[in-house]
């Protein structure tokens, strides 16, 4: 997981991502691993399809379901859907008063980068004089 969410070590990840599938392919944990992975490399399709499995294997408001939650509002984040993107976070915030300290940390990241976005797509474009 750390691997994938650093440039530096991304390529390492990607690399060793069908190995840890093979050790357990329905591991909630490992298939949001592979979502991170590919969602960091720039393959939305393939982060889409680890996220919709991490959350069918992960106990519904397990800590793998929220960190999958998490990842599919970063899905949508990439995908230029703030507003679902939003939506996911909110949800999160407000539906767990015990979210692990490393995904809200991540979450806060997130949500800021969400605002920031979506307050830079609300100002008008410079007119051209």
């Amino acid at each position: 997981y750390v691997l994938g969410m650093r440039p530096e070590t991304l390529a390492e990840a990607r690399e060793l991502t069908p190995r840890l599938l093979n050790l357990e392919e329905r591991n909630p944990n490992y298939l949001d691993t592979a979502a991170v992975v590919y969602l960091h490399s720039g393959d939305l399709e393939r982060s889409e399809n680890f996220i919709r499995q991490a959350l069918e294997q992960a106990p519904a408001q397990s800590p793998a379901w929220i960190a999958a939650k998490l990842h599919q509002a970063e899905w949508h984040f990439r995908r230029r859907d703030y507003r679902e993107a939003q939506t996911i976070v909110d949800g999160l915030y407000r539906n767990f008063s015990r979210i692990p300290d490393a995904l809200v940390t991540e979450a806060d990241a997130l949500k800021t980068r969400i605002d920031n976005a979506m307050e830079a797509r609300q100002k008008p474009a410079p007119s051209s004089r």
